[in-house]
């Protein structure tokens, strides 16, 4: 197999997603089981998340959970309510928010699964509490292995928040 080959085949898997694939998989994800941490302080809990448009009528949103139950929620396209809105849910709801999280097994998922399809939305997610983090990006993520546990974290943030009242419909039509 000659230099140019090898070249001109690595770009064009590249070009088609398959390299950005494997790669963002990868480098992302540290094949360590880590532990979920307890929440000492409530009061530092952050929890979000933000879905982007697409070629479609795919929602565009971002919602964000404090630890004192305040709910900020800013509708951006294809929403029933646009702007700017909050609210506030009961602790015990913030906790069944934290489980799904848990239960994701949350700190040892890769940090972004992204496919090379161009016309999805993307979804992120993210906690932190007590000085720790992480973020998961989904675009199109279980076609790259993505574990379902993902799409639960994002519809229990929806629910849990409320913000599905003011979406309105589904998401990804």
């Amino acid at each position: 197999m000659n230099l140019k080959w090898t070249l001109t085949a690595t770009l064009m898997f590249a070009s088609l997603g398959f390299g950005q694939n494997s790669s963002a998989q990868l480098e992302s994800h540290p094949n360590v089981n880590a532990a979920f941490p307890e929440i000492h302080d409530w009061n530092t809990l952050r929890i979000s998340l933000s879905r982007t448009g697409c070629y479609g009528k795919c929602p565009t949103y971002d919602v964000e959970i404090h630890g004192d139950g305040t709910v900020l929620y800013d509708g951006k396209f294809n929403v029933a309510a646009k702007g700017k809105h909050t609210a506030k849910i009961s602790h015990a709801s913030l906790v069944e928010l934290v489980d799904f999280f848990r239960k994701a097994n949350y700190f040892s998922l890769s940090d972004r699964y992204v496919s090379g399809i161009t016309d999805y939305p993307a979804y992120e997610t993210s906690i932190s509490f007590d000085g720790v983090s992480k973020s998961v990006l989904d675009y199109a993520g279980q076609r790259v292995g993505m574990p379902a546990t993902v799409l639960d974290v994002e519809a229990a943030i929806d629910r849990l928040s409320g913000a599905s009242k003011w979406v309105g419909r589904k998401r990804g039509d």
